[in-house]
């Protein structure tokens, strides 16, 4: 009796036919199976025993939609609840340094995330551009952002309010890159 099993990959694979245990032989090459013929049984047969490319690159697609909703989750948790709550419940001589503390860390962690944004891609060896690009901007803008926080706190201190405002306004804009961005990553794996 052969038993066929169909696995997510749509391919079909026939069991051994003396111990009906392990799907060995795909369905769409033609083998002359007897009942000695299974990777049981000594007898070196093509066999599905590793992760196909299709379900390698799946998997990486599924990381980077999860990579992707961490990142919108920082991104939100950060600038729309705790940067204004620690504004409103702290004067400014003590809300600043924690600021000043926190987005460092922030931007860090996030060019931490693009970057593993990247390795996933690379591993899963997609061919979105799109998620590629997102990926790309997903790190580099944090780096740039975090680059920027010495000259914007600098401005601040000095009173340049025209540069500081500058300066904030491009770690904005870039932030909310990476957030539009990851925003889109479902709908680009």
């Amino acid at each position: 009796m052969r038993t066929v099993v169909q696995f997510s990959d749509s391919h079909e694979y026939l069991c051994c036919p003396s111990c009906n245990l392990t799907p060995c032989y795909p369905l769409a090459i033609q083998y002359s199976v007897s009942e000695s013929e299974c990777h049981y049984h000594q007898i070196q047969k093509p066999r599905r025993n590793c992760l196909e490319a299709s379900e390698i690159t799946m998997a990486g697609d599924s990381m980077q939609v999860y990579i992707s909703g961490i990142i919108v989750g920082i991104i939100l948790l950060q600038t729309a609840v705790f940067a204004p709550t620690i504004f409103k419940s702290l004067d400014i001589s003590t809300a600043g340094p924690l600021l000043r503390s926190l987005f460092p860390k922030f931007f860090a962690f996030l060019a931490g995330l693009g970057a593993l944004q990247l390795i996933v891609l690379g591993i899963g060896a997609s061919s979105s551009v799109a998620a590629w690009s997102v990926s790309g901007v997903s790190f580099v803008c944090p780096v740039v952002c975090r680059l920027l926080i010495p000259a914007t706190n600098q401005a601040r201190d000095d009173g340049n309010d025209e540069k500081f405002k500058s300066l904030h306004r491009w770690s904005v804009m870039l932030t909310m890159a990476v957030l539009i961005g990851n925003l889109a990553m479902p709908w680009m794996s």
